[in-house]
């Protein structure tokens, strides 16, 4: 897993999740693997 600074990461996930639309869900794990931390979902979550 590599070190990134809260914000970042957070505003990574914000982008990344707003491309989901409205209906549709991804999990964790998909949103993890999007934003390159894969096997990161429970950092997400």
């Amino acid at each position: 897993m590599a070190k990134c600074p809260i914000r970042a990461l957070a505003l990574a996930v914000y982008r990344e999740i707003s491309k989901i639309p409205a209906g549709q869900v991804a999990t964790y794990g998909q949103i993890a693997c999007r934003i390159g931390w894969p096997g990161s979902a429970r950092v997400l979550g």
